[in-house]
């Protein structure tokens, strides 16, 4: 990978499922084994990849499975996953981001371009002027991504020229169909009017047969995870800032079939960098680009009457073992993303094991403060009334240089067990 700005991103990811998994398990969030027929997906969710699918007795009579399977059928499109999100109260998620990160931004960002890290940090003020909950959200957890997951190319996008004979036979369908596409539907981020033409057999051909393309521009293995289209952009309509799901649609592309249209209407992809590029297709042409890591849209308004795309995704080999999911990435966000500097309380308990007492201090909003705020015995609780955004540390009384744990205050009461460590750190 080049161009990561992320430091050992495959261990910190490991490092958040484990703290999950001690949060998960004392909720009682394990399930039992998926024992569904092959008809319910159960060997489509979550994936990690068709050959180990494939040798489990379960999903060996898969349709995938079969030799002389549909490619279609080895579809593994994200979008079903968000029913398999693991439970999680917001104390709880609170207490993982402490005990995993303690610090906002997270640290492994330090080495993002600094450019990047200005457009982040515009993107969290915007995330925070969101009005509804769910709103908030969705942008925070998005813009956590974008800086989670790292760049895999130099360049973040590219364009590149579909072979012939796949642009042909995509050019011939969509104008035999064009004429009577249905409406599209709401719920992909599409601003406006737009039609689709249903060819799943034909996008699900061409995604493994571009595979070697992507793989060579990517850099890395993939697996084939999704098609989707034909999508008919129609006059007016826009595409939503968005990033791409991040189990499945992490290397992508746009295969611009035809258009007929007045004025450009690019796909903007922000890079590295921070900068939004802009990318004007011909027909024929393709667009390579990091679809999980980098917000992408359409934000000029399509004047003319028709721009038509195919959409294929990719993930690398292994992903879900040695990357990330939805759910190490809401663990990334931070306690204060429901809004700063509100009034709220907090409790602070010592673990009965502790080796000595705790001194509390208070760093204040900005981390600049240093006031020390309390003693704690082993197995005693302390109260304080603070703010959400405010961030606590507790340290060793007899060795002020061990460090117990860090800690952001989220927007409701703060419950927090404080464990006994050993390791010195820099004050």
């Amino acid at each position: 990978m080049v161009g990561s700005g992320q430091e050992g991103p495959v261990r910190w990811a490991l490092a958040s499922l484990a703290i999950w998994c001690v949060v998960a398990t004392a909720q009682g969030a394990d399930a039992p084994p998926d024992t569904h027929a092959c008809s319910d997906q159960a060997c489509i969710k979550n994936a990690s990849s068709w050959d180990a699918k494939c040798q489990s007795p379960l999903c060996a009579a898969c349709e995938a499975c079969q030799p002389d399977a549909p490619p279609e059928a080895r579809r593994m499109h994200g979008e079903t996953m968000f029913a398999d999100l693991k439970p999680i109260d917001e104390p709880s998620r609170i207490d993982a981001f402490n005990q995993i990160y303690g610090k906002w931004p997270l640290p492994q960002w330090s080495s993002e371009l600094s450019s990047y890290t200005e457009a982040m940090a515009a993107r969290e003020r915007e995330a925070m002027a969101h009005t509804t909950r769910g709103d908030k959200w969705k942008a925070w957890a998005d813009l956590v991504q974008a800086r989670a997951v790292p760049n895999m190319t130099e360049r973040q996008f590219d364009v590149t020229q579909i072979p012939k004979h796949i642009h042909d036979k995509l050019f011939k369908t969509l104008h035999d169909s064009l004429a009577t596409a249905p409406a599209e539907g709401g719920g992909h981020g599409v601003g406006g009017k737009s039609k689709k033409i249903i060819v799943e057999r034909l996008a699900y051909e061409i995604l493994d047969e571009l595979k070697p393309m992507h793989e060579e521009w990517a850099g890395v293995p993939l697996d084939p995870s999704a098609a989707y289209g034909i999508r008919i952009y129609e006059n007016g309509s826009t595409m939503v800032d968005h990033v791409d799901i991040v189990e499945t649609h992490v290397i992508s592309s746009v295969l611009h079939i035809d258009h007929d249209i007045d004025e450009d209407f690019p796909l903007e992809v922000q890079d590295a960098g921070g900068e939004y590029g802009k990318v004007n297709l011909k027909p024929g042409d393709m667009v390579f680009y990091e679809s999980a890591k980098c917000f992408h849209r359409r934000s000029i308004p399509l004047k003319g009457r028709f721009h038509a795309n195919i959409f294929l995704h990719y993930r690398p080999k292994n992903w879900l073992e040695n990357m990330l999911t939805r759910d190490r990435i809401r663990l990334m966000v931070p306690p204060h993303w429901e809004g700063r500097h509100e009034a709220v309380t907090v409790s602070f308990t010592l673990s009965p094991e502790a080796q000595g007492e705790a001194s509390l201090f208070w760093l204040g909003g900005d981390r600049q403060e240093n006031v020390h705020s309390g003693d704690l015995r082993p197995g005693a609780t302390l109260s304080f009334n603070t703010h959400s955004g405010h961030v606590w540390v507790a340290r060793s009384k007899e060795d002020p240089s061990v460090e117990l744990g860090r800690y952001f205050m989220g927007v409701r009461q703060n419950m927090i067990h404080i464990p006994w460590k050993t390791k010195s750190v820099e004050l």
